[in-house]
Protein backbone atom coordinates (compact mmCIF):
# COMPACT_ATOMS: atom_id res chain seq x y z
CA UNK A 1 0.00 0.00 0.00
CA UNK A 2 2.93 2.36 0.65
CA UNK A 3 3.45 3.02 -3.07
CA UNK A 4 -0.18 4.07 -3.64
CA UNK A 5 -0.78 7.79 -4.06
CA UNK A 6 -3.75 9.28 -2.21
CA UNK A 7 -5.01 12.80 -2.85
CA UNK A 8 -7.02 14.79 -0.32
CA UNK A 9 -8.29 18.30 -1.07
CA UNK A 10 -8.80 20.52 1.97
CA UNK A 11 -9.15 24.09 3.20
CA UNK A 12 -8.03 23.42 6.79
CA UNK A 13 -8.85 26.95 7.91
CA UNK A 14 -8.70 25.68 11.46
CA UNK A 15 -8.13 21.94 11.86
CA UNK A 16 -10.92 19.91 13.47
CA UNK A 17 -11.53 16.23 14.05
CA UNK A 18 -13.35 15.88 10.72
CA UNK A 19 -10.14 16.77 8.87
CA UNK A 20 -8.15 14.36 11.00
CA UNK A 21 -10.62 11.52 10.41
CA UNK A 22 -10.30 12.00 6.64
CA UNK A 23 -6.50 12.02 6.81
CA UNK A 24 -6.47 8.87 8.96
CA UNK A 25 -8.69 7.07 6.45
CA UNK A 26 -6.57 8.30 3.55
CA UNK A 27 -3.32 7.18 5.19
CA UNK A 28 -4.64 3.62 5.37
CA UNK A 29 -4.61 3.57 1.56
CA UNK A 30 -1.14 4.93 0.87
CA UNK A 31 0.96 8.10 0.88
CA UNK A 32 -1.20 11.17 1.39
CA UNK A 33 -0.78 14.34 -0.63
CA UNK A 34 -2.99 17.15 0.60
CA UNK A 35 -4.10 19.62 -2.05
CA UNK A 36 -4.49 22.66 0.15
CA UNK A 37 -6.88 25.23 -1.28
CA UNK A 38 -5.26 28.61 -1.75
CA UNK A 39 -6.81 31.73 -0.28
CA UNK A 40 -8.37 32.58 -3.65
CA UNK A 41 -9.74 29.05 -4.04
CA UNK A 42 -11.47 29.26 -0.66
CA UNK A 43 -13.16 32.48 -1.75
CA UNK A 44 -14.85 30.54 -4.57
CA UNK A 45 -17.30 28.96 -2.15
CA UNK A 46 -16.66 30.41 1.29
CA UNK A 47 -15.77 33.76 2.77
CA UNK A 48 -12.12 34.74 3.11
CA UNK A 49 -9.93 32.37 5.08
CA UNK A 50 -8.97 33.16 8.66
CA UNK A 51 -5.40 31.98 8.11
CA UNK A 52 -3.06 32.57 5.19
CA UNK A 53 -2.15 29.75 2.84
CA UNK A 54 1.42 29.65 4.14
CA UNK A 55 0.25 29.35 7.74
CA UNK A 56 -2.27 26.62 6.90
CA UNK A 57 0.37 24.72 4.91
CA UNK A 58 2.73 24.66 7.89
CA UNK A 59 -0.06 23.35 10.13
CA UNK A 60 -1.10 20.60 7.69
CA UNK A 61 2.49 19.51 7.07
CA UNK A 62 2.75 18.61 10.75
CA UNK A 63 -0.37 16.44 10.81
CA UNK A 64 0.18 12.73 11.28
CA UNK A 65 -0.39 10.82 8.04
CA UNK A 66 0.41 13.67 5.64
CA UNK A 67 3.35 13.03 3.30
CA UNK A 68 3.18 16.17 1.15
CA UNK A 69 1.22 19.42 0.86
CA UNK A 70 0.72 21.17 -2.48
CA UNK A 71 -1.44 24.14 -3.47
CA UNK A 72 -4.82 23.57 -5.09
CA UNK A 73 -5.39 26.80 -6.98
CA UNK A 74 -9.15 26.40 -7.53
CA UNK A 75 -12.08 24.52 -6.09
CA UNK A 76 -11.79 22.27 -9.17
CA UNK A 77 -9.50 19.28 -8.52
CA UNK A 78 -8.93 18.38 -12.18
CA UNK A 79 -5.64 20.19 -12.75
CA UNK A 80 -3.88 18.59 -9.77
CA UNK A 81 -5.43 15.18 -10.38
CA UNK A 82 -4.43 15.13 -14.03
CA UNK A 83 -0.86 15.97 -13.09
CA UNK A 84 -0.53 13.52 -10.18
CA UNK A 85 -2.84 10.71 -11.37
CA UNK A 86 -3.49 9.45 -7.82
CA UNK A 87 -4.75 5.95 -7.13
CA UNK A 88 -7.30 7.32 -4.70
CA UNK A 89 -9.06 10.58 -3.90
CA UNK A 90 -10.54 10.76 -0.40
CA UNK A 91 -13.27 13.22 0.56
CA UNK A 92 -16.10 13.14 3.10
CA UNK A 93 -19.49 12.19 1.70
CA UNK A 94 -20.92 15.62 2.54
CA UNK A 95 -20.12 16.90 -0.96
CA UNK A 96 -22.77 14.66 -2.51
CA UNK A 97 -25.11 17.62 -2.01
CA UNK A 98 -24.57 21.35 -1.92
CA UNK A 99 -22.10 23.65 -3.60
CA UNK A 100 -19.51 20.95 -4.36
CA UNK A 101 -21.73 18.51 -6.31
CA UNK A 102 -20.30 19.60 -9.64
CA UNK A 103 -16.74 19.44 -8.29
CA UNK A 104 -17.36 15.88 -7.11
CA UNK A 105 -18.66 14.78 -10.50
CA UNK A 106 -15.60 16.21 -12.24
CA UNK A 107 -13.39 14.22 -9.86
CA UNK A 108 -15.27 11.01 -10.67
CA UNK A 109 -15.02 11.70 -14.40
CA UNK A 110 -11.29 12.45 -14.45
CA UNK A 111 -10.41 9.46 -12.24
CA UNK A 112 -11.89 7.11 -14.83
CA UNK A 113 -9.10 8.12 -17.23
CA UNK A 114 -6.52 6.05 -15.28
CA UNK A 115 -8.68 3.86 -13.06
CA UNK A 116 -8.48 5.99 -9.95
CA UNK A 117 -11.01 5.46 -7.16
CA UNK A 118 -13.00 7.98 -5.12
CA UNK A 119 -13.32 7.02 -1.45
CA UNK A 120 -15.97 8.86 0.57
CA UNK A 121 -15.87 8.22 4.33
CA UNK A 122 -18.95 9.26 6.27
CA UNK A 123 -19.03 12.95 7.13
CA UNK A 124 -18.07 13.69 10.73
CA UNK A 125 -21.33 14.98 12.17
CA UNK A 126 -21.45 17.88 14.57
CA UNK A 127 -18.30 19.65 13.49
CA UNK A 128 -17.53 21.96 10.59
CA UNK A 129 -15.17 24.92 10.39
CA UNK A 130 -17.85 26.81 8.46
CA UNK A 131 -20.53 26.02 11.05
CA UNK A 132 -18.23 26.95 13.93
CA UNK A 133 -17.43 30.29 12.35
CA UNK A 134 -21.13 30.95 11.75
CA UNK A 135 -22.09 30.11 15.35
CA UNK A 136 -22.45 33.19 17.55
CA UNK A 137 -23.36 31.34 20.75
CA UNK A 138 -20.43 29.03 21.33
CA UNK A 139 -19.58 27.52 24.68
CA UNK A 140 -15.83 26.94 24.45
CA UNK A 141 -13.76 24.51 26.50
CA UNK A 142 -10.12 25.62 26.21
CA UNK A 143 -7.41 22.92 26.45
CA UNK A 144 -10.14 20.39 27.19
CA UNK A 145 -8.27 17.22 26.25
CA UNK A 146 -10.55 14.21 26.56
CA UNK A 147 -12.52 15.81 29.40
CA UNK A 148 -14.66 18.25 27.41
CA UNK A 149 -17.86 19.34 29.15
CA UNK A 150 -21.08 18.31 27.38
CA UNK A 151 -22.51 21.05 25.20
CA UNK A 152 -19.15 22.75 24.69
CA UNK A 153 -16.85 23.02 21.68
CA UNK A 154 -13.43 21.73 22.65
CA UNK A 155 -10.17 23.31 21.49
CA UNK A 156 -6.84 21.65 22.21
CA UNK A 157 -3.52 20.96 20.51
CA UNK A 158 -4.06 17.22 21.05
CA UNK A 159 -6.06 15.04 18.68
CA UNK A 160 -8.09 13.07 21.23
CA UNK A 161 -11.76 12.26 21.70
CA UNK A 162 -13.68 15.37 22.71
CA UNK A 163 -11.49 17.84 20.84
CA UNK A 164 -13.42 19.58 18.06
CA UNK A 165 -10.80 22.14 17.02
CA UNK A 166 -7.23 20.88 16.96
CA UNK A 167 -5.22 24.04 17.49
CA UNK A 168 -2.32 25.21 19.65
CA UNK A 169 -3.93 27.90 21.80
CA UNK A 170 -0.57 29.68 21.90
CA UNK A 171 -0.94 30.36 18.16
CA UNK A 172 -3.03 33.45 17.50
CA UNK A 173 -5.63 34.12 16.24
CA UNK A 174 -7.77 31.08 16.98
CA UNK A 175 -10.10 29.90 14.18
CA UNK A 176 -13.09 31.62 15.76
CA UNK A 177 -14.87 34.85 14.99
CA UNK A 178 -14.98 37.95 17.16
CA UNK A 179 -17.76 38.02 19.78
CA UNK A 180 -18.88 34.43 19.21
CA UNK A 181 -18.68 32.88 22.70
CA UNK A 182 -21.24 33.04 25.49
CA UNK A 183 -19.15 30.89 27.85
CA UNK A 184 -15.45 30.08 27.98
CA UNK A 185 -13.92 27.67 30.48
CA UNK A 186 -10.28 26.83 31.02
CA UNK A 187 -9.67 24.32 33.77
CA UNK A 188 -6.20 23.27 34.92
CA UNK A 189 -4.45 24.51 31.79
CA UNK A 190 -3.20 27.99 32.71
CA UNK A 191 -0.09 26.49 34.32
CA UNK A 192 0.85 24.83 31.01
CA UNK A 193 0.74 28.10 29.05
CA UNK A 194 4.16 29.65 28.53
CA UNK A 195 4.18 32.86 30.59
CA UNK A 196 5.11 34.99 27.57
CA UNK A 197 1.80 33.97 25.93
CA UNK A 198 -0.54 34.43 28.88
CA UNK A 199 -1.54 38.03 28.22
CA UNK A 200 -2.01 37.26 24.53
CA UNK A 201 -4.17 34.28 25.49
CA UNK A 202 -6.38 36.43 27.73
CA UNK A 203 -6.63 39.02 24.95
CA UNK A 204 -7.63 36.29 22.48
CA UNK A 205 -10.37 35.04 24.79
CA UNK A 206 -11.52 38.67 25.14
CA UNK A 207 -11.70 38.94 21.33
CA UNK A 208 -13.97 35.91 20.91
CA UNK A 209 -16.09 36.65 23.98
CA UNK A 210 -19.48 38.29 23.63
CA UNK A 211 -20.06 41.29 25.94
CA UNK A 212 -21.85 39.18 28.59
CA UNK A 213 -19.67 36.10 28.15
CA UNK A 214 -18.62 34.31 31.33
CA UNK A 215 -14.98 33.21 31.47
CA UNK A 216 -14.25 30.55 34.08
CA UNK A 217 -10.65 29.70 34.93
CA UNK A 218 -9.61 27.14 37.49
CA UNK A 219 -5.93 26.55 38.19
CA UNK A 220 -3.70 24.99 40.82
CA UNK A 221 -2.51 27.60 43.31
CA UNK A 222 1.16 28.41 42.86
CA UNK A 223 1.82 27.42 46.51
CA UNK A 224 -0.12 24.15 46.42
CA UNK A 225 1.98 21.02 46.99
CA UNK A 226 0.75 19.43 43.75
CA UNK A 227 2.10 22.37 41.74
CA UNK A 228 5.42 20.54 41.41
CA UNK A 229 3.91 17.25 40.22
CA UNK A 230 3.19 17.92 36.55
CA UNK A 231 6.34 18.06 34.38
CA UNK A 232 4.67 20.49 31.94
CA UNK A 233 3.69 23.12 34.51
CA UNK A 234 5.40 26.50 34.33
CA UNK A 235 3.66 28.14 37.29
CA UNK A 236 0.21 28.17 38.81
CA UNK A 237 -2.07 31.05 39.67
CA UNK A 238 -2.50 33.02 42.86
CA UNK A 239 -4.78 35.59 44.44
CA UNK A 240 -2.86 38.23 42.46
CA UNK A 241 -2.75 36.69 38.99
CA UNK A 242 -6.03 37.86 37.48
CA UNK A 243 -5.99 41.28 39.12
CA UNK A 244 -3.61 42.26 36.32
CA UNK A 245 -6.53 41.97 33.88
CA UNK A 246 -9.09 44.22 35.56
CA UNK A 247 -8.93 48.03 35.41
CA UNK A 248 -10.47 48.10 38.89
CA UNK A 249 -7.07 47.16 40.36
CA UNK A 250 -3.80 49.08 40.27
CA UNK A 251 -1.97 46.04 38.88
CA UNK A 252 -3.82 46.51 35.57
CA UNK A 253 -1.51 49.41 34.69
CA UNK A 254 1.51 47.08 34.56
CA UNK A 255 0.53 45.53 31.18
CA UNK A 256 -2.81 47.16 30.28
CA UNK A 257 -4.26 44.09 28.50
CA UNK A 258 -7.82 43.82 27.18
CA UNK A 259 -10.07 44.64 30.17
CA UNK A 260 -12.06 42.13 32.21
CA UNK A 261 -14.41 42.50 35.14
CA UNK A 262 -13.94 40.01 37.98
CA UNK A 263 -17.28 38.52 39.03
CA UNK A 264 -16.03 35.90 41.51
CA UNK A 265 -12.55 35.19 42.84
CA UNK A 266 -11.79 32.46 45.38
CA UNK A 267 -8.51 30.78 46.26
CA UNK A 268 -6.88 28.37 48.63
CA UNK A 269 -3.06 28.27 48.75
CA UNK A 270 -3.24 24.52 49.37
CA UNK A 271 -5.46 23.70 46.39
CA UNK A 272 -6.81 25.88 43.57
CA UNK A 273 -7.71 29.35 42.34
CA UNK A 274 -11.17 29.89 40.82
CA UNK A 275 -12.09 33.04 38.96
CA UNK A 276 -15.11 34.13 36.92
CA UNK A 277 -14.75 37.14 34.66
CA UNK A 278 -16.68 39.10 32.05
CA UNK A 279 -15.13 41.13 29.24
CA UNK A 280 -15.48 44.89 29.44
CA UNK A 281 -16.65 45.89 25.95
Amino acid sequence: MANKLVYVGMCCDGVHRGHLNIIREAAKLGEVTVGLLTDDAIKEYKCSSTYSFNYRREVVKRLTGVSKVIPQETLDYVCNLTRLKPDYVVHGDDWKTGVQVETRQKVIDVLTEWGGILIEPSYTNGISSTEIKADTNIKLDVCCGQYKVDGYVGIDVRDVDGVDIVHNVQDFPWPLNDNCCTHIRMHLAWACIEPKYRIKLMDEMWRIAKPKCVLEIREVHSLAPCMTHDPLYYSGASEWTFLYFTPAHRKYKVYEPKPWRIVEYTYNPQTVVDVKMEPIK
